[in-house]
């Protein structure tokens, strides 16, 4: 597996390479992220504990004089060509990440005025829940950004790429993934609460670290089960709402009201709403 610095290298080298040329090359590396607590808490203004792992994806952009577009996924050993101008939606995927959404968008709300080169990689492995296409859309967004020295605020950036994301997987989008991509800060944990977007850095004692293994078990269809959770949270919260008023989700259901209508809910719906 590359590390980080040899992603960068490996990138920037296809770039110059491939167009023969020493323009100024922009290139951001963006972690993956990993949430300790709180998953499946996002769809209900949840608050997620976080964190970003050295696991990271790379985009390296190279503004162009013309309208022509050139995106090398070093990944999947595939190319894409576009223009700036072309606003058809092409499907634009290497694995589990897409970028048809994000691309549209730059070029519908014309973030940049002409074209460009770009090469992606990544060592983030290919699964869900750590940020993998987070990770990836950012790094992107951010090297176009800075290729062609744009400046939006970093709640801007998080927006575009969850909404890009959410194009592609729905509910499932984690905004807290975005938020901590964008914002970890090195030996931290991110305390984010989603119903107000706040965040809050918390400096991980020296003698702790975050050791992250894998089980080696495989879940079949995950983003079936992933959405089968939501509905069922759904189903909670349209329950509940009867028996309360202002409720907008879970996040405003307390434990004695739930177990107060303990039985007005089936019993899976019941543990998720628990939980």
């Amino acid at each position: 597996m590359k590390t980080n610095e040899e992603l960068i290298a490996s990138n920037e080298h296809w770039l110059r390479d491939k167009l023969k040329t020493e323009d100024d090359i922009h290139t951001v590396a963006a972690p993956a992220s990993l949430i300790i607590l709180g998953d499946h808490t996002h769809y209900n203004d949840g608050i997620i504990l976080s964190c970003a792992i050295d696991r990271y994806a790379v985009a390296s952009v190279r503004k162009r004089n013309d309208a022509e577009i050139n995106i090398n996924f070093c990944d999947c050993e595939l190319s894409y060509r576009s223009s700036i101008k072309d606003t058809s939606d092409d499907q634009i995927t290497c694995g589990q990440v897409s970028f048809d959404a994000l691309l549209k968008f730059i070029k519908d709300k014309k973030i940049v005025d002409s074209g460009f080169d770009c090469s992606v990689c990544s060592n983030i492995p290919s699964v869900f829940g750590i940020g993998l296409i987070a990770a990836n859309q950012i790094a992107l967004l951010k090297a176009i950004l800075n290729a062609f020295d744009v400046q939006i605020p970093d709640e801007e950036i998080i927006s575009i790429s969850r909404e890009a994301e959410f194009k592609s997987i729905g509910a499932i989008s984690n905004r807290a993934h975005h938020s901590t991509v964008l914002n970890s800060e090195r030996n931290a944990l991110s305390c984010i609460d989603l119903r107000d977007d706040s965040r809050k850095s918390i400096e991980l004692p020296n003698n702790y670290k975050i050791v992250i293994s894998d089980t080696g078990k495989i879940i079949e269809d995950i983003e079936t089960v992933c959405n089968e959770r939501i509905d069922e949270c759904k189903v909670g919260t349209t329950g509940l709402r009867l028996y309360i008023w202002g409720i907008k989700n879970l996040r405003d259901v307390t434990i004695d009201f739930l177990e107060r209508h303990v039985n007005m809910i089936p019993h899976r719906v019941y543990i998720r709403v628990y939980y």
